[in-house]
């Protein structure tokens, strides 16, 4: 029986378009990048910041001395967050109407870049100053705790910091590998299509 729900953040709540991220900041640098095979020093980069190891600062910095034409930190800070598109409002409603019924959490590779967006957008344009209190029981972003799926040490830190019956658990997530390393620890997973409405998906499996 599911007592507890995990839910990933972009791609199952938060409607995205990662490339898009990555076609602006190409723009800028003058040169093509793309999410499936980013260069490993882009990459180690994202890691970096995503796990909390590089600061916002040292990030623009990088990006700034790739560019062949200077840009100021808030084009940067634009193009990363061209990703991030919005919400359907009902999954608000839903949220909060799941939480009567489970234990519901967030656990998202994110970072402070992506995560000032959302604060700020939930604020102007739905009115919400206490997301993570109000919706979930608790919200785990990567940078924010030095770990990222799909490291397996991270849904183990998750199910020890609450109290977590994997067999009581499922998580939901929109990328594969992610759904395989909380799989092989006994959480119960289901792979999230964006293009399908997680609200429906729910009244589908009748959770």
């Amino acid at each position: 029986m599911v007592k507890n729900i995990i839910f990933d953040f972009g791609g199952v709540l938060l409607d995205i378009n990662i490339q898009s991220s990555f076609d602006a900041i190409g723009e800028l640098i003058g040169k093509s990048l793309d999410m499936h095979h980013l260069p490993n020093e882009e990459s180690e980069l994202i890691h970096g910041l995503e796990t909390g190891n590089i600061s916002v600062e040292s990030f623009i910095w990088h990006v700034q001395q790739k560019m062949k034409k200077p840009a100021e930190a808030n084009e940067i800070i634009k193009a990363w967050n061209a990703m991030l598109i919005g919400w359907n409002p009902q999954r608000f409603s839903f949220l909060l109407n799941l939480k009567k019924k489970y234990r519901t959490f967030l656990l998202s590779n994110t970072n402070s870049i992506h995560l000032n967006w959302v604060y700020q957008d939930l604020k102007k344009n739905h009115h919400i100053t206490n997301f993570d209190e109000n919706y979930f029981e608790k919200t785990y972003y990567s940078h924010l705790i030095g770990m990222r799926k799909p490291n397996i040490e991270i849904y183990n830190f998750v199910i020890q910091d609450s109290n977590l019956n994997p067999s009581e658990t499922i998580f939901i997530d929109d990328h594969p590998e992610n759904i395989r390393m909380a799989e092989k620890i006994g959480l119960h997973v289901f792979l999230h299509h964006p293009k399908n409405e997680i609200i429906e998906v729910f009244n589908k499996n009748g959770w």
